[in-house]
């Protein structure tokens, strides 16, 4: 109950944060949702579409819950959407991409190129530590209200390719993601068609 009554706190102060793992390679995913929330074999591109839903699914939650600010877009997501937003106004999400990160994700590569994978990896990809710096950033970093997106490299202008593959590191920047020109259409499409898949799976599990 306490940790209920802290939550609660929090979340009329406008603390709460929801933080929405995206990454680069969202610029070259897809919004077929059926396919990709249900696919028979999950590939590179279904990889990379999910990228991109996590960002538009940040924008989703900002246009039902989000802060005063952005609670100003919750009428287009319709009646439920507004109620939402009302009952929680101040949640916000962000969505954050770590970067080119030298990890352990890398390890089922071939083994006999991880020598040169490695050295590539020293040479230009990011620490687990810078790796780290914009989910921290999405979660307690100040981050301007109009921005739901960081990432952490230099840009040079609105060039978003190829400094957001492996730019210079700078800690977080906020950039505009590569959304669809009908986002908030889209947005709701991808929380519409969400709900449909994970109760589809709820109750075949139960």
């Amino acid at each position: 109950c306490g940790r209920q009554c802290v939550g609660c706190t929090r979340i009329a102060e406008g603390q709460a944060r929801i933080v929405n793992l995206s990454s680069v390679m969202h610029h070259f995913g897809n919004t077929n949702w059926s396919e990709n929330l249900t696919p028979q074999e999950p590939s590179e591109s279904t990889y990379c579409s999910s990228k991109l839903a996590m960002a538009m699914l940040t924008r989703a939650i900002n246009l039902r819950v989000g802060d005063e600010e952005k609670r100003k877009g919750a009428e287009r997501a319709g009646k439920s959407g507004a109620e939402m937003a009302a009952k929680c106004p101040g949640v916000r999400a962000i969505s954050a991409n770590p970067g080119a990160v030298h990890s352990s994700i890398w390890r089922f590569c071939p083994s006999l190129l991880m020598p040169i994978i490695n050295l590539v990896m020293t040479l230009f990809f990011l620490t687990n530590q810078q790796g780290c710096t914009t989910s921290v950033a999405c979660a307690v970093g100040a981050v301007p209200v109009d921005e739901d997106y960081l990432q952490p490299y230099f840009m040079l202008g609105s060039w978003r390719l190829p400094f957001e593959v492996c730019g210079p590191y700078v800690g977080y920047v906020p950039m505009k993601p590569r959304y669809p020109a009908n986002i908030d259409e889209e947005a709701r499409r991808l929380w519409n068609e969400s709900e449909v898949a994970v109760r589809t799976a709820l109750e075949t599990k139960n």
